[in-house]
């Protein structure tokens, strides 16, 4: 009886073993997909090659992160572009410079955007590096926990085996 005891308990913790490295290898990489991501939009613009180099679980957030960012720094740009426009020295610009200037604040809202981004990614990185910390500890309790289990099998294999005189 023992031996189907300890039998039955091996086979569970190996199943939940194989569940627990599953997700933590499904957690390690979005961990990399996160920080491909994080680097395609870090200086707030999207080109076609970081585009192309957003891994496949990434690309809707990519393109989410395009629009988003492209409406918001554009209005972001011309809000401000209105307020200077209201002092004497910028109504003097020709359009050339007020084509730069508006270029500059499209730049930084679009910096300002990846910043906060960045910080939700960050975050999201946190609790992912918790959960993969808990699985790890809980990996380490299962493998001491077979090792137990396994050496109980064995033992109650060698009393259960028949003695012959």
């Amino acid at each position: 009886m023992g031996l189907l005891l300890f039998s039955y308990v091996k086979h569970s913790i190996i199943g939940e073993k194989s569940r627990m490295e599953w997700r933590l290898a499904s957690l390690i990489k979005k961990l990399n997909d996160l920080h491909t991501y994080s680097m395609n939009i870090a200086d707030g613009k999207v080109s076609m090659s970081d585009f192309a180099n957003t891994p496949g679980s990434m690309v809707n957030n990519l393109s989410v992160f395009m629009r988003n960012s492209h409406g918001m720094a554009s209005n972001v740009a011309q809000q401000r572009m209105a307020y200077l426009m209201q002092y004497p020295g910028a109504q003097r610009m020709n359009q050339q410079q007020q084509q730069f200037l508006l270029s500059s604040l499209y730049s930084g809202a679009c910096k300002d955007n990846a910043e906060k981004e960045k910080h939700r990614l960050h975050q999201e990185e946190e609790k992912i590096n918790q959960e993969k910390s808990y699985i790890e500890t809980r990996l380490k309790m299962l493998n001491e926990q077979e090792t137990t289990i396994t050496q109980a099998l064995e033992k109650a294999a060698k009393d259960s085996a028949p003695k012959f005189v």
